[in-house]
């Protein structure tokens, strides 16, 4: 359905997606734009949680009416863009960059829930460009005062110890003249990209305006952030979450966002779900009165894990969550279905039935396996009563861990009441 300016902008701060803008108003830098472009850098073959927020701008936009196109990196990857960042990127070579590229396009398609966007990537102009040239048309349109004034930059210059090389020096230029590209020969009007990216979009409108003499536009929309560290999620950050399945299990992310503080799970809701206002707002009212429900970290959980994954494998990781960690269901009760859903959606410890087949003494056994950290730590835990094996208390230091008085399949080790190990035997 197609939205004019003002609707669509509505929308958009309603959802909490556009943190700046290039225009007196939203609304005006939307008018007229009937093409937009998202670039990715392709540093990596999966997407991760912290794409979440522009592909669900761009799925907002693209609804409206707009045409999309997605700006592959596959040049600029090789560079590495400086913003966000305390220090020097790993620059990546050619051979590493192509197959992420490649490896991305279905990513995006599956997230946008749509291929009907052109994709293109940078390196189809940039590789030809003439280093002379490109310096003499392109460079002398941006002075050094300007560019060190940037603040991804000025950062870098302001802590001698961290730095900044020529080559990140110059991402600036080679994003402007992406834009500056897309705008004449795809008639793309306007640049959405993160809250850091802000001095390049805009250093891409100035090129625009000093070289055409034509206006563009810019968006950037907030980062996904952790509120403890206030670092963003990004690939490059410790913990990385994962799009892709065999990198991240699509339990493990499921439980990503169940995980997530009540603040951040109120706060992600309206930007990466199409769950309904009035939806939204009784969540609001449950997590107010029922915190301990979680009821927007569920929401969530179960929104992305679909998105990414689909409804069935979101269905199997809530059920499996309940199990493992509901209380109310007890090994006992567990069905054939159940531990096939457990040995198919959670990690697992597998165990060697030969190497194990003379027992193993439970103290050693939880260490080795990285359950505890120390000898000590797991007896004092045996001592309190806080290791459960299939539900059973295990108090005896002196208990050896024997498959063969196991049960079929699975067993599960319950660490305090949050932790929870299967072993796959």
């Amino acid at each position: 359905m197609t939205q004019g300016p003002k609707e669509l902008a509505e929308a958009l701060t309603k959802h909490h997606l556009v943190f700046q803008h290039s225009d007196a108003s939203l609304e005006e830098a939307l008018s007229g734009v009937k093409t937009f472009y998202l670039g990715i850098d392709p540093t990596a073959d999966s997407l991760h949680v912290g794409h979440l927020v522009p592909l669900s701008l761009a799925r907002t936009l693209m609804k409206s009416g707009m045409k999309a196109i997605i700006l592959l990196g596959g040049a600029t990857g090789t560079i590495g863009d400086p913003s966000g960042k305390t220090s020097e990127r790993t620059a990546l070579s050619e051979g590493e960059v192509s197959p992420n590229a490649r490896a991305l396009k279905g990513q995006i398609a599956e997230t946008l829930g749509t291929s009907k966007f052109e994709l293109v990537n940078n390196e189809s102009w940039l590789k030809r460009e003439n280093l002379l040239e490109f310096l003499r048309d392109i460079g002398k349109h941006f002075t050094i005062n300007e560019m060190i004034r940037k603040e991804n930059v000025r950062e870098r210059i302001e802590r001698p110890e961290v730095s900044i090389s020529y080559t990140e020096f110059s991402y600036a230029l080679l994003q402007a003249y992406d834009f500056f590209h897309l705008f004449e020969r795809h008639e793309a009007t306007l640049q959405v990209g993160g809250s850091d990216q802000w001095g390049n979009i805009t250093s891409g409108i100035e090129l625009i305006r000093k070289k055409l003499g034509k206006s563009a536009h810019g968006i950037t929309f907030p980062l996904l952030v952790y509120k403890i560290t206030g670092k963003k999620f990004g690939k490059s950050e410790s913990g990385t979450v994962w799009l892709d399945g065999k990198k991240t299990k699509p339990f493990t992310f499921y439980q990503f966002w169940l995980s997530l503080s009540d603040e951040s799970a109120l706060e992600f809701l309206p930007m990466l779900t199409e769950i309904s206002d009035e939806e939204i707002s009784r969540i609001e009212r449950e997590m107010k009165e029922h915190p301990e429900e979680r009821s927007a970290q569920r929401a969530l959980a179960q929104e992305e894990t679909s998105l990414i994954h689909g409804g069935k494998t979101a269905t199997a990781c809530e059920r499996t969550t309940e199990i493992l960690f509901g209380g109310k269901i007890s090994f006992k009760e567990l069905s054939r279905e159940d531990k096939r859903l457990l040995l198919g959606t959670a990690l697992t410890i597998e165990l060697s039935r030969k190497a194990f087949s003379e027992g193993i003494l439970f103290v050693d056994f939880l260490t080795e396996k990285g359950i505890m950290f120390s000898k000590r730590e797991a007896r004092e835990f045996i001592q309190n009563g806080a290791i459960t094996l299939n539900d059973e208390k295990i108090t005896d230091l002196g208990f050896r861990l024997v498959l063969k008085n196991l049960p079929e399949e699975l067993s599960l080790i319950r660490k305090g009441k949050k932790e929870v190990f299967i072993l796959s035997y």
